[in-house]
């Protein structure tokens, strides 16, 4: 079966490609004056089959055709009219991945380029790693029997088996169960996964610590809250929402020493109340996914999930490939 499907995708993007379906997603981008926002995580050369990190070559190659045919900005730099007549990219990072140090910024550099990078503040603060991050490094570490013994409430996915595509169907359908509960009663469940998987081979992934946002923020990049303890704030009540977003501003101030003005909702999971909340409290860029391409104007701002492995694909999703309201490839 899964050998079926990465055959039927790989035909896919054959066909992606003999229809040129960059430049008919470009073509549409140009007449329409769309802007897209990229949401990116982990550029790294390491293997991690249920979270794949972007390759740096291919994030490389990403960059160099952005550059080309937009003009690469930060959220500050879209509300700035330079005359420029290119549609506008932005790069935006969550989670806040110690190999963006390592892979992304170099690139970032060599083009010139500033990007936005939203952390979670009790990584940054305490040097511990995300629970979603903690349970993909503990999968990757897990034998196939030790995957079998992975039993939750609710949970109909079966384990996976060797295929790299199953096991990141695997890894994205666990989060999802796990997202669908609120934090308190999400807890105990991780908890049992974890002490599954405490008997796996593992390395844990990591993150950007204190001083490396203090210098990318000094480097001219955009610093952004990605909440405090990477919850989906869907499921959440208003009054743990605004508890959440307390302590991101006073994180912000006492420790980074900038203002919140960048709110970046984990899973892009929220409620129209919540993005009430932030408005109100003065935070003018508010940060969604669900792959629609975005207004210069903001302040609310979806942004197109981007990751594939395969670099042509990778290019298809930040030119908008799985957008709402994408014209059809043309007939060949």
């Amino acid at each position: 079966m899964s050998f079926a499907r990465d055959l039927i995708r790989s035909a896919l993007l054959v066909g992606a490609r003999v229809a040129r379906a960059d430049a008919w997603l470009m073509a549409g981008i140009e007449r329409r004056a769309a802007t897209v926002v990229l949401s990116l995580h982990r550029v790294s050369p390491e293997r991690n089959d249920f979270y794949p990190p972007i390759h740096p070559h291919a994030f490389e190659a990403l960059v160099s055709f952005l550059v080309r045919r937009f003009r690469v900005t930060t959220f500050g730099g879209l509300r700035q009219a330079e005359g420029d007549r290119r549609p506008a990219a932005v790069l935006s990072f969550d989670d806040g991945y110690h190999d963006f140090v390592e892979y992304a910024l170099p690139v970032l550099e060599r083009h010139g380029l500033r990007a936005n990078q939203n952390v979670i503040l009790s990584t940054v603060l305490d040097g511990t790693v995300p629970w979603t991050q903690r349970l993909m490094d503990g999968l990757a570490g897990a034998p196939p029997a030790l995957l079998r013994e992975i039993r939750l409430p609710g949970l109909d996915v079966a384990p996976p088996g060797p295929s790299p595509r199953e096991r990141e169907t695997y890894g994205i359908a666990l989060v999802r169960h796990l997202t669908q509960r609120t934090k308190r009663t999400r807890a105990p469940l991780i908890e049992r996964v974890e002490r599954t998987l405490a008997r796996a081979d593992r390395r844990d992934t990591r993150m950007m610590d204190l001083r490396d946002v203090r210098e990318a923020a000094a480097a001219g990049h955009e610093i952004g809250a990605h909440s405090y303890d990477h919850d989906p704030m869907d499921v959440e009540t208003i009054e743990d929402f605004r508890a959440d977003v307390v302590g991101c501003e006073r994180a912000f101030g006492d420790r980074l020493a900038l203002p919140l003005g960048i709110y970046a909702f984990p899973f892009g999971r929220h409620r129209r109340e919540q993005v009430d909340e932030l408005l109100r409290r003065g935070v003018g860029t508010i940060l969604l996914v669900g792959d629609r391409y975005a207004s210069r104007t903001g302040p609310v701002y979806p942004r197109l999930a981007v990751g594939s492995r395969d670099p042509y694909m990778l290019r298809l999703e930040a030119l908008g490939i799985r957008a709402r309201g994408t014209p059809p490839l043309p007939a060949h």
